[in-house]
């Protein structure tokens, strides 16, 4: 066993001992930059991705539209699992993660449509609530592992949906929802909790109002429009007929060769480069019950 993990234990047992949480330990396994999509950023803290983003060469940001409303997203399913980078880490699971989901938007027409208006809900600026707004959650319920750390009080609740593998549906207010003029639109998953086990986000569909998929991502970022499969190229099927020569009896002139049909991909590309966002997160008690 690894020293990190060792010493790891030394301390969760020292906590333990003396009930006080020390500082928290990011946990988000990042995506190689080779695999993850343009449009996805991650770290140990966030795992970040671009919904929209007009371009803005100045900040180094490539365009980024999957044509969906944007102004029809309501709320987002969020898919984290525990998984192990290196053997053993599933052992230091304690379900003693948390954090924020954030829905943002900015730019754009913005500052002239809202300009100093204030949103009487957060007591703060449009433009900022819209900018940087967080649902918080913290811990989850596995009765198989022995672990209830969930704080129901949080606005997103993470449930089990199979092995270490726990998801959220989360309800964006009103206040949060973009406006068709921004410049920019990115959902980001943040991680400040103490578990000592890495976690990988696995998908984060946004959806409408009624609950369809507008845009889905999978762990490296890749958006798929709608829910929809990926478009795949049709195959000719055989038929009884010849379809690439003619039916009419052979002549004493020459017949052209064969034609071919281009194959054509379709899909969605996208380029976006996220600059980093500054969080402040509270620490939080959580006492974990013990696995069986």
């Amino acid at each position: 066993m690894k020293l990190r993990k060792i010493m790891a234990g030394i301390a969760a047992s020292s906590l333990a001992a003396t009930l006080a949480v020390s500082a928290s330990a990011n946990c988000l396994v990042p995506v190689p930059v080779a695999d993850a999509d343009p449009g996805l950023s991650s770290d140990a803290s966030m795992w970040l991705v671009q919904i929209f983003n007009e371009g803005n060469e100045e900040e180094n940001k490539p365009a980024v539209n999957y044509g969906i409303d944007v102004e029809a997203i309501k709320s987002a399913e969020v898919t984290i699992k525990a998984v192990e980078v290196e053997e053993g880490d599933l052992d230091f699971f304690d379900a003693a993660f948390g954090g924020g989901i954030v829905l943002s938007s900015n730019g754009g027409d913005y500052a002239d449509v809202y300009g100093d208006a204030v949103d009487e809900t957060y007591n703060k600026k449009v433009v900022d609530v819209k900018n940087w707004t967080g649902l918080e959650y913290w811990g989850t319920i596995d009765e198989d592992l022995g672990l209830e750390t969930i704080d129901p009080a949080k606005p997103a609740q993470f449930v089990k949906t199979g092995d270490y593998t726990y998801t959220a549906t989360v309800e964006f207010p009103d206040s949060v929802i973009p406006s068709s003029g921004a410049g920019c639109v990115q959902l980001a998953i943040q991680e400040w909790g103490s578990c000592m086990c890495p976690m990988q986000v696995v998908s984060v569909v946004v959806k409408d109002a009624s609950g369809n998929a507008l845009v889905s991502f999978d762990e490296k970022g890749v958006a798929t429009v709608g829910g929809a499969a990926p478009v795949e190229e049709p195959k000719d099927e055989p038929t009884d007929e010849p379809t690439d020569e003619p039916t009419d009896e052979p002549t004493d002139a020459p017949t052209t060769g064969d034609s071919t049909k281009p194959n054509t991909n379709t899909g969605v590309e996208s380029l976006a480069v996220v600059a980093g966002v500054a969080v402040l997160a509270t620490g939080a008690i959580v006492v974990s019950k013990k696995r069986k």
